[in-house]
C-alpha cells in the first residue's frame, strides 16, 4: 500500500522492519513472510502488517505452521490476506488504523476554564491516587483499550484536572508510551471521564500532549479499531495521517493443545 509523505511515516517504517527483522533474525523479503514472535505466543493470534511490497505476519509461534501455505512472493493486501487465512481454521479479529503525526497541531479552542494541565508522574502517589480514582469512574472496557493499569503505567502523562471539584478529578487523559520497544515514537492513549464527553476535552489533551512531546523529538503514533468513527474523527481534526492498516486473526488450539 501507499504510505503518506512526510518522517513520521518513514520513521514507522523503520520501526516495524527493525523489529520484524529482530524477530525473523534476518532481512525481511518482499512478498508474504510469516514471522514468529515469542510475546505472542500461546495467544493464538496472527496481525498482518500491510507495508510496501511486503506483508509480514507476526503470529503465535504455535501456529507458524499453520500459517505457512500462505508466505510466498506475493505481498498479500487485506482482503486476499483474510481470504487466505479462512480454509486454515483462522477467524477474523479485526482491523486496526495506525495513524501518525508530522506536525504539531494548533491549540484546541475548548473551555478550560476550571481545569488544569497536569502531568503526572507513576512514582508519585498522590498521581497514582488520582489515576485510580478515575480507573473507577471508566468502564474496563475502554481502559483496556487504551491500556491503562495502575501496574503498568506510561511515563509520559499528561491530564487535565478539575480542582474546582469537592475532589480534584481528572477529566481528560492522554499518555504515551514507547511503540514496538522504541522511542521514536509514541503510542498515544486517550480517556476522558464519562461525565464531561464530547465536549472537545479528548482531542484538547491530545493535542497538547504531542506538541509537547514534539519539542523532545519523539513521533506521535495512534492505533485505534477501523470501525472506531469516534477516534478516526479526532484523528482527523488534530492532522494524524493513515499510515497503514494491520488485520489481527485467531487460530483455535490445535487439537493436541486441548487434549
Amino acid at each position: 500500500m501507499l504510505l503518506p509523505d512526510g518522517s513520521a511515516a518513514t520513521a514507522y517504517v523503520e520501526v516495524v522492519t527493525a523489529r520484524i527483522e529482530a524477530d525473523l533474525g534476518r532481512s525481511l523479503g518482499s512478498g508474504t513472510t510469516i514471522v514468529p514472535a515469542a510475546d505472542r505466543a500461546g495467544s493464538g493470534v496472527a496481525v498482518a502488517y500491510l507495508l510496501p511490497g511486503r506483508t509480514a505476519v507476526w503470529s503465535d509461534p504455535t501456529v507458524a505452521d499453520r500459517l505457512a501455505p500462505i508466505a510466498g512472493p506475493t505481498a498479500l493486501d487485506r482482503d486476499a490476506f483474510v481470504a487466505a487465512i479462512r480454509p486454515l481454521g483462522g477467524d477474523l479479529v479485526g482491523v486496526g488504523n495506525n495513524r501518525v503525526l508530522d506536525r504539531p497541531p494548533d491549540e484546541r479552542d475548548v473551555d478550560r476554564s476550571v481545569l488544569r494541565s497536569r502531568w503526572l508522574h507513576r512514582t508519585d502517589p498522590d498521581d497514582v491516587q488520582l489515576l485510580a480514582e478515575f480507573l473507577d469512574a471508566v468502564s474496563a472496557d475502554d481502559a483496556d483499550e487504551v491500556e491503562l493499569s495502575l501496574d503498568d503505567l506510561d511515563a509520559e502523562i499528561l491530564t487535565f484536572v478539575d480542582e474546582q471539584a469537592a475532589r480534584p478529578r481528572i477529566v481528560a487523559y492522554a499518555s504515551g508510551r514507547p511503540w514496538l520497544g522504541s522511542d521514536r515514537f509514541d503510542d498515544i492513549g486517550v480517556l476522558t471521564h464519562p461525565d464531561m464527553r464530547r465536549r472537545g476535552l479528548g482531542g484538547a489533551v491530545v493535542s497538547e500532549f504531542v506538541r509537547a512531546r514534539h519539542l523532545h523529538g519523539v513521533h506521535q503514533l495512534y492505533r485505534c479499531d477501523a470501525e472506531n468513527i469516534g477516534s478516526d474523527r479526532l484523528c482527523d481534526s488534530i492532522g494524524f495521517e493513515l499510515v497503514h492498516q494491520v488485520v489481527g486473526v485467531r487460530f483455535p488450539p490445535a487439537e493436541s493443545e486441548t487434549g
